[in-house]
């Protein structure tokens, strides 16, 4: 907490979440005018077409469920991937607007007009969280419509078991990563069916919600921000469909596939023209689950809208480890073995071996290379992102301030290329072998973090901008404060709106960014990690400040 002396208190910003939240709990008649007060009580129709069922769902697009608004209900961990986001890190604000962008064609923000709150982040720093959360896009292919099959990656080193424990998930993609194109369904089953939720979970630290309509419904609403419905369909196996607002159809397995291979996975996405991309078979379920899933529910083989085919390579180091995908169009009339058709593209993923390797643990995503073939003349293009971590307990000394698992170092492909052909004129790997100090001036981040056991960022800087070697200055420092009350915030199922009643706070938490340029800027956050106001002061507000400017 800060101390010394206060901060500025802010009151939230009534424009856009005051009175949007006064449509959510007073229903037709909003609290302000406006389109934003108007848009939670809108009637919206959602037509579930292209190929669905012809019906049609009239209800309020943005709707607040209290019982998951401040908590992450599920207690578990996703099946394949491991991972479990705190409640901050839901993919959407609630007043609709778009927080975590989807890998996928998703239309996903229940207001999708709505631009977001301003200074949520500084890089990929997230200001209200204090994670580092790249959107990491390795390979997205051209293809008909929405039918894309994204391969990327998100990070999170904050997330906490159902008891508040930090927990580094240790899965297919690393410690903390986890791989955009397995996106995965949990189900939170109350005693009370009206209280279920269905969590779609589409990147380590971004997820969706949606509540079940009524006591026996097989439909989930999105809420807390969400668009669309989830449809349950009962089969050999079930299904999980979700109607975005733009008519794309997204098929999840249940939890009853055949040896429980693919139980909640993704199985095929259909836009509203027809285009579709899929794991293993497009049409049947069952032969999806056998040809399209390894046996630890892991993917083997995926489509795309193009016909393009992309094969899944998977190496123990530690666990079960993704170390390439290799993209194919097919030569003959059918599908050869992977690695017999025409390359079209592959992703190699590598990863520290032992915990004695320098920069990182064993089961550390290491670098992500991407290879484009060009042409037989010219030969292929090919990229290296490259990464570093913390591996011993974090103590207040260089080099030490992180624990083991986090994020140090994040060297992009131009960063790494660069470095690598300044050493000899050769691109033969040299940034591997590199001092910290002298890679510094090369990478995309630096990330120092706040303390041992508190796992926000405290110091970091962009595109090489460390100050050394002659390079511009960048570092960012960050402090973290609450209000005094916030613990009344914990378990709140209805959103505060004035600070009148539960009698809390008008804004829960803050976070002040000392910039470069010496500028402290102080963004405040409500309980669900939403931008409100933002001050910026010409000294630290703790301590000593002349002037002050607020949005």
């Amino acid at each position: 907490m800060l101390a010394t002396r206060a901060l500025p208190t802010v009151r939230r910003n009534r424009s856009s979440v005051t009175g949007l939240a006064g449509a959510f709990r007073r229903g037709p008649v909003g609290r302000r005018g406006g389109w934003r007060g108007r848009l939670g009580v809108v009637a919206a129709a959602l037509v579930l077409g292209g190929g669905g069922a012809a019906l049609a769902v009239v209800s309020q697009i943005l709707e607040i469920y209290g019982a998951s608004l401040t908590a992450y209900l599920y207690t578990g961990s996703t099946r394949i991937q491991g991972v479990r986001p705190l409640h901050l890190q839901r993919g959407v604000n609630i007043d609709g607007s778009l927080r975590a962008a989807p890998f996928f064609s998703w239309s996903l923000a229940g207001n999708p007009f709505e631009a977001g709150g301003g200074g949520s982040r500084v890089g990929d720093v997230v200001l209200a969280t204090g994670t580092y959360s790249p959107n990491e896009i390795d390979l997205a292919l051209p293809a008909p419509g929405m039918s894309r099959w994204v391969i990327g990656r998100s990070y999170n080193h904050r997330q906490e078991t159902s008891g508040a424990a930090h927990q580094d998930n240790n899965a297919l993609q690393g410690y903390n990563w986890a791989q955009s194109s397995q996106p995965e369904l949990r189900f939170y089953d109350d005693a009370d069916n009206t209280k279920d939720v269905l969590y779609l979970v589409y990147g380590a630290d971004r997820y969706l919600e949606f509540n079940r309509t009524g006591e026996s419904a097989n439909e989930f609403k999105g809420k807390n921000g969400a668009a669309g419905i989830i449809q349950y369909v009962s089969g050999t196996p079930d299904t999980y469909v979700w109607y975005d607002q733009l008519g794309m159809r997204t098929y999840f397995f249940g939890g009853n596939t055949s040896s429980g291979r693919a139980d909640w996975q993704l199985w095929k996405i259909v836009d509203a023209a027809g285009n579709t991309a899929y794991v293993g078979d497009a049409t049947t379920g069952s032969t999806a689950v056998s040809s399209g899933y390894n046996s630890d529910g892991t993917i083997s083989k995926a489509y795309d809208g193009a016909g393009r085919r992309y094969c899944y390579t998977y190496t123990t180091v530690g666990v079960s480890r993704l170390t390439q995908v290799k993209v194919e169009t097919m030569l003959e009339e059918d599908w050869a073995a992977c690695g017999s058709d025409a390359l079209v593209a592959t992703v190699d993923y590598a990863y520290y071996t032992a915990d004695a390797d320098d920069h990182g643990m064993r089961g550390d995503l290491k670098k992500a290379t991407v290879t484009l073939p060009l042409s037989d003349l010219v030969g292929s293009l090919v990229r290296k992102k490259y990464y570093r971590y913390y591996d011993d307990a974090w103590s207040n000394s260089d080099g030490r301030r992180g624990e083991p698992h986090m994020l140090k170092m994040v060297v992009g492909y131009e960063g790494y290329r660069k470095y690598d052909w300044d050493q000899d004129s050769l691109l033969d790997d040299d940034t591997l072998t590199a001092s910290d100090a002298n890679l510094k001036p090369y990478a995309d981040a630096y990330l120092e973090y706040v303390s041992s056991g508190d796992y926000r960022v405290s110091k970091a800087w962009f595109n090489g901008q460390c100050g050394c070697s002659g390079g511009a200055a960048g570092t960012y420092e960050f402090t973290y404060g609450q209000a005094s009350s916030y613990s009344t915030y914990v378990g709140n199922t209805s959103y505060d709106t004035d600070g009148g009643s539960p009698a809390v706070a008008v804004w829960a938490t803050r976070t002040v960014v000392k910039q470069p340029d010496a500028i402290y800027a102080t963004q405040y956050f409500d309980e669900t990690g939403q931008t409100l106001s933002r001050v910026a002061t010409d000294g630290d507000p703790a301590v000593s400040y002349t002037d002050m400017w607020a949005t």
